[in-house]
C-alpha cells in the first residue's frame, strides 16, 4: 500500500512529465529507495510544501521544455529530426546510467542517495530492507552507486541527445501490414500459375503445375529484402545509436539476399534445364527426373534451407506454447534468436499465449475468411484476367514506333494498365471481406451463444421466475416437496384509510370500496412489486436464500458495489403491511414506474383524473411526489 500511494503521489504530481513513464518510474525507483533507507535508519527528513514541484518535476520540465522549443540561427524551429522530444527523454530513462543521476536539486547537507548500496546495506543490517536493497545492487550492478558519499549530479543535467529521429513517410503502414502484403502476393503467385498451366485437367496437378509454384520461393525471399529495405529506410534514424539493432538489420539482411540470390539463380538453371513446355507429366516422374536431378540439387538445397525457419515459425504460430518455450531460453540460443528477431528482448508479454482450445476458433475464422475471399479472387479477378493478359502479350505491337525498335515495351504497358486497377482491388479488398464475413459469423455466434433471447425487461423477468422453479427441480428432493408452489390469495398492501390511519397519514379522496378500483389497485401494485402470482413465496424462499449468497461472496471478493448488491439482491421486510417474506430485486422492476406515469398520463389526457384518484387511492405523499413533475401536475387537480 506504501508503494501504490507513493507512485500515485508522484504521478498526481508530474504535470507534463506523465508523458515520459519511464521518467516516473524513475522517480518512483529512487523515492521508494530513499523512504526505505529513511525508514530503516530512523531518520526524518522534513520538506517544506512544494518542495517536491520546486525541486524535482520543474528542473526536469525546464530542461525538457529548452529542449524541445530549441530553434536553428534562423529562428525557425528546429523540427522532429534534430530536437529531442519525450521519446528521447524516454530512451535515456531505458538505461542503467540513469540511476547514477540524483532524482531532484542537490542540497547542503543532503547526502541520502549518495550512500553508496554496501554503506546503506550496513546501516540496514539485520532490517527488512537490506535484502531489499542487495537485491537492487544485484539487479542493476554496484556501479551504479558512486564509491564516496558525494552528492550525485542531478537528473536536470542528465545529457539531451537525439536517439531516435523518426522518417515520416507513407512507408510506415506498408512496413506496419506488410506480412498482410506480402501474403496477398505469394497468394497471387500461386493463383497466377493455377490459372496460367492450361495443360492440366481440373484440379490434377502436374509437372508443368509444380515446377511454376517452386518459384514461390523466389516471390518469398524477394519480398524478404524489400522487407529489410523498408525496414532501413524507417529506422535510419535508430540505427546510429542502437549498434545491436544495426548488426542485427545487418545480418538479417545478408542472410536473406543470400538465400534470394541462390534461390533464383538456381531456379533459372532448372527451368533452363527442364522448360515447362515439356513438363506435361504426372508429379512423381517430374520430381524424380527433374527435381532431384543432380543438377538441380542447389535449388533443392537452398530452398530446404531456406524453408526451415518458415516451417519453425509456422509451427509457433500454430502452436503458442512452442513459442513462448522457445522466447525463454536463455544463453547463447537466446542471444541468436535475439539477433535475428530483436522483438524477443521485450520484457512484457513474452509468457503470456492463448491456449490452443481458443485459438482454434481464431483459425476457423480466418481460414474460412480467406477460404472465401481467395475463391472469389481466383473465380471472378485472376482467373479471367490470366488467359487475357498473355493473349495481349502475344500481340505484335512493335508497329506503334517501329523506328524506335521498342520490341516487348508495348505490351509491358497494355499489361498493366490491364492487370493494375484489377490487382489494387485484389490487395485491399480484404477489409470488405472481413467486414461481411464478421457480421456473418457474429451472427451465427449469436445463435449458438442465444445472445438476444431476451430482448424486453418483461422476458427477462419471466425467465427469472423459471429459474427458481428449475432451482427447485434441481436442488430439493421430491421427498421433501414445498408447502405450495403457488401461494393462496394474499392481501395486496392497500392505501386505504383503516391502513393509512394507522400509520398516521391522511388519505385522499375515498377508500376502495368497489371491486373494479381493488382489482385495479392490486394490478398496478402487483406490477410495481413485480411479484407473479403464479410464483409464491415458497417458490422463491429457497433460489433467493441462494441468489443472496452468491451476491454476498461477490460483494466480499468486490466484484460488485454496495449500490449494485442493493439493486440485485432479494429484499425482504417486515410489518403488517408486507405480506410477504421476500420480494424480488429491485433491477426486475425496471420500467414499471415509467409504465404507471404513462398510463397515469394517458388516464389524465382523456379526462378521468378523478377515475384515476379513485384507482390509485393516492395519498397525500404519494399525490405531492407526482405534483413535483411537470407531466402530472396537468393531470392531478
Amino acid at each position: 500500500m506504501i508503494d501504490i500511494s507513493l507512485y500515485l503521489l508522484v504521478w498526481g504530481e508530474a504535470a507534463n512529465l506523465r508523458h515520459v513513464p519511464e521518467c516516473i518510474c524513475f522517480l518512483f525507483h529512487q523515492m521508494r529507495l530513499e523512504l526505505w533507507a529513511g525508514a530503516a535508519v530512523s531518520s526524518n527528513t522534513n520538506r517544506p510544501p512544494g518542495w517536491f514541484l520546486s525541486k524535482v518535476i520543474a528542473p526536469l520540465y525546464r530542461l525538457m521544455r529548452l529542449e524541445m522549443k530549441k530553434t536553428a540561427e534562423s529562428g525557425k524551429p528546429m523540427g522532429h529530426t534534430r530536437g529531442c522530444n519525450y521519446d528521447d527523454f524516454n530512451e535515456f530513462f531505458w538505461t542503467p546510467a540513469c540511476l547514477k543521476f540524483g532524482y531532484h536539486e542537490n542540497q547542503e547537507g543532503e547526502l541520502t542517495q549518495a550512500r553508496s548500496s554496501q554503506q546503506l546495506a550496513q546501516q540496514l543490517q539485520g532490517k527488512s530492507t537490506a535484502s531489499i536493497v542487495d537485491s537492487i545492487s544485484k539487479t542493476f550492478g554496484q556501479d551504479i552507486w558512486p564509491a564516496e558519499p558525494d552528492l550525485p549530479p542531478e537528473i536536470s543535467s542528465l545529457p539531451p541527445i537525439k536517439r531516435y529521429v523518426e522518417r515520416r513517410s507513407w512507408l510506415h503502414p506498408l512496413r506496419s501490414f506488410w506480412r498482410i502484403y506480402a501474403f496477398h502476393l505469394y497468394v497471387l503467385h500461386v493463383m497466377v500459375c493455377l490459372a496460367a498451366c492450361t495443360t492440366r485437367t481440373g484440379v490434377v496437378i502436374n509437372g508443368t503445375l509444380l515446377q511454376a509454384l517452386c518459384g514461390v520461393f523466389i516471390t518469398h525471399s524477394t519480398l524478404g529484402v524489400l522487407r529489410e529495405l523498408v525496414a532501413l529506410f524507417n529506422d535510419w534514424g535508430l540505427l546510429h545509436t542502437h549498434p545491436k539493432l544495426l548488426a542485427s538489420w545487418v545480418l538479417r539482411s545478408a542472410v536473406k539476399a543470400g538465400f534470394a540470390t541462390a534461390i533464383a539463380t538456381s531456379y533459372m538453371v532448372m527451368v533452363e534445364n527442364a522448360p515447362s513446355e515439356g513438363m506435361d507429366m504426372p508429379v512423381s516422374k517430374w520430381v524424380q527426373s527433374v527435381l532431384l536431378a543432380d543438377e538441380n540439387s542447389g535449388f533443392c538445397h537452398a530452398a530446404g534451407l531456406y524453408a526451415v525457419p518458415m516451417l519453425l515459425q509456422w509451427a509457433g504460430q500454430l502452436m503458442p506454447a512452442l513459442s513462448t518455450w522457445v522466447r525463454s531460453w536463455s544463453g547463447f540460443p537466446k542471444k541468436i534468436i535475439d539477433v535475428l528477431d530483436p522483438i524477443n528482448q521485450i520484457i512484457v508479454g513474452k509468457d503470456i499465449h492463448t491456449t490452443f482450445e481458443e485459438k482454434l476458433n481464431f483459425d476457423f475464422f480466418w481460414l474460412s475468411l480467406l477460404s472465401l475471399k481467395f475463391w472469389f479472387s481466383y473465380t471472378y479477378q485472376i482467373g479471367p484476367l490470366v488467359p487475357a493478359v498473355v493473349a495481349i502479350w502475344d500481340l505484335d505491337l512493335s508497329w506503334w514506333y517501329r523506328s524506335m525498335g521498342l520490341g516487348q515495351f508495348p505490351n509491358l504497358i497494355v499489361c498493366f494498365v490491364r492487370c493494375a486497377p484489377m490487382l489494387v482491388m485484389y490487395m485491399i479488398d480484404m477489409q470488405i471481406w472481413f467486414m461481411l464475413w464478421t457480421a456473418g459469423y457474429g451472427t451465427v455466434l449469436g445463435w449458438t451463444m442465444r445472445i438476444g433471447e431476451a430482448p424486453t425487461f418483461t422476458t427477462v423477468r419471466e425467465r427469472f421466475l423459471s429459474a427458481s422453479k428449475h432451482f427447485n427441480r434441481k436442488i430439493l428432493s421430491d421427498a421433501v416437496p414445498l408447502i405450495s408452489e403457488v401461494e393462496p390469495v394474499f392481501a395486496v398492501p392497500s392505501f386505504s384509510a383503516a391502513s393509512s390511519a394507522g400509520r398516521g397519514v391522511e388519505v385522499r379522496g375515498k377508500a376502495n370500496k368497489d371491486g373494479k378500483n381493488k382489482a385495479g389497485m392490486a394490478e398496478l401494485q402487483q406490477g410495481l412489486l413485480g411479484v407473479s402470482a403464479t410464483l409464491g413465496n415458497e417458490s422463491l424462499r429457497f433460489f433467493a436464500e441462494a441468489w443472496n449468497g452468491v451476491l454476498d461472496d461477490m460483494r466480499q471478493s468486490d466484484m460488485v458495489n454496495n449500490h449494485e448488491l442493493q439493486v440485485l439482491v432479494f429484499n425482504k421486510w417486515e410489518g403488517a403491511s408486507f405480506s410477504r417474506c421476500t420480494y424480488l430485486p429491485v433491477f426486475i422492476t425496471a420500467g414499471k414506474l415509467n409504465e404507471a406515469i404513462h398510463q397515469a398520463t394517458v388516464i389524465g389526457s382523456e379526462g378521468e383524473s378523478t377515475s384515476l384518484n379513485k384507482q390509485l387511492g393516492l395519498e397525500a405523499k404519494l399525490h405531492a411526489a407526482l405534483g413535483k413533475d411537470f407531466a402530472m401536475r396537468e393531470v392531478i387537480p
